[in-house]
């Protein structure tokens, strides 16, 4: 991840078509979208704005479930995605909820 390619203007305009975006956000979530927290805390460029809506996401690796900002959600994620904690661990984790909320912190 190089921190100044969401700030940098287009050298032409074959790439300025290509990458150009109209927020930061947009840029993080297209070009980043594994590196959402470094992109959008680049010095400099303002941060990402977003709808301060959360939602809780599976994390099938750790069995748990983590908040996302609803904006940082992707296609592939947002079909799992629950409104709370205990939803995502039933939703997700139907055969052992009570570890996933363990793991999560707890619901």
């Amino acid at each position: 991840f190089d921190a100044g390619e969401c700030g940098v203007a287009p050298y032409n305009e074959l790439e300025s078509k290509s990458y150009v975006y109209d927020s930061l956000t947009e840029c993080c979530l297209k070009r980043f979208p594994l590196a959402l927290d470094t992109c959008c805390d680049a010095e400099g460029l303002g941060g990402c704005v977003t709808t301060g809506v959360t939602k809780y996401v599976p994390n099938f690796i750790e069995q748990k479930c983590q908040a996302k900002s609803e904006d940082f959600i992707d296609q592939s994620e947002s079909k799992y995605a629950r409104d709370t904690m205990l939803a995502c661990c039933e939703s997700n984790f139907s055969w052992d909820t009570q570890s996933c909320c363990t793991n999560s912190g707890g619901c």
